[in-house]
């Protein structure tokens, strides 16, 4: 890796041992005597200048960091990101059509994207606390991967959901435009938005949309143990599933080659990593649940397959 991409890198593994407090902190909140005080706080008005406007910052980055690895990272080199984009491909088809086969039809079925977007700075965070377990290569696959999966969500968003110009997709758009060449403006403005996005953009729209209230109500509306179930198994069955066999079958034909120093176990343990689905995931269940009674129960999902799929990724890569 070089010199940005290490910093890319250490600044989302960071960035997501502070997702993880403020993630923590909406929960306890969400659930203790003072909820009432959470939901004046972050009612509609405030969420919605957070999710759209916000949060279209982060989307600028994304388009940044998507242009820099087209023009001048690892993406402009097919024989390098051939087996990690083909992986991510495969790990956002199969969580959404396995989310689709176990959430039904009905308004439940709105919600097929949630599971395919990985959360790249818990990711990362999680190979970070991993250490030299996880070797140079393996977090390179990672990276590209997610990569891949950025623009993957960026398209289903601007495709299915936007609903008009969504501001996440001018943003991405203008991230695209930055020049990456000569002179790498793109690497620039990554380099001074990227911790403004990691350590306070992607946090306070956490602290706004992970307060889950925990009860009984959550599971109320017709469909909403489907909705939270069929989240959970994209993420934790659906993202190492796709990934693997997507990565398998690139390998059996002959199309890529697995790199040197990495196992199949190792990406398995990768595939599990990549089910965290946390930002984009509760992005998208914004986009297709808004004011909807089944909202609660796929957030709730989202963060059940999270804690599933990083915990089993984290044991796999540790024995691995």
């Amino acid at each position: 890796m070089d010199t940005a991409e290490r910093r890319f890198e250490h600044t989302e593994a960071v960035g997501g041992a502070v997702l993880l407090v403020t993630t923590v902190a909406a929960l306890v909140w969400a659930n203790s005597p003072w909820r009432a005080s959470y939901g004046r706080l972050f009612d509609d008005g405030v969420r919605h200048m957070v999710n759209d406007w916000l949060m279209a910052l982060f989307f600028f980055v994304v388009g940044l960091e998507i242009k820099r690895e087209v023009v001048v990272g690892e993406l402009r080199r097919w024989r390098v990101a051939a087996l990690p984009a083909i992986a991510a491909m495969g790990g956002m088809v199969v969580p959404a059509a396995l989310y689709a086969v176990v959430a039904g039809r009905g308004p439940g079925a709105a919600g097929w994207a949630i599971p395919m977007a990985t959360d790249i700075a818990f990711a990362l965070g999680v190979v970070a606390v991993l250490g030299r377990r996880v070797p140079a290569s393996l977090r390179l696959f990672l990276l590209t991967l997610a990569v891949v999966d950025d623009i993957g969500a960026v398209v289903v968003i601007a495709v299915f959901f936007a609903g008009g110009i969504h501001p996440s997709v001018v943003a991405v758009a203008l991230g695209l435009l930055v020049p990456a060449g000569r002179r790498p403006w793109a690497q620039r403005a990554t380099t001074l938005l990227h911790p403004v996005t990691g350590f306070v953009v992607v946090p306070v729209f956490a602290l706004a949309n992970a307060g889950v209230a925990i009860s009984r109500d959550t599971f109320a509306a017709p469909g909403a143990g489907r909705v939270a179930a069929a989240v959970v198994v994209g993420l934790v069955i659906g993202k190492v599933a796709g990934i693997v066999g997507a990565s398998w079958l690139a390998v059996r034909s002959g199309l890529c080659l697995l790199p040197p120093g990495i196992t199949w176990v190792q990406v398995a343990g990768i595939g599990s990593v990549a089910g965290i689905g946390f930002t984009v995931s509760l992005f998208v269940t914004e986009l297709a649940f808004s004011g909807h009674s089944l909202e609660q129960a796929a957030k709730l999902g989202i963060l059940i397959g999270s804690v599933l799929a990083g915990g089993v990724g984290a044991i796999v890569l540790r024995r691995g």
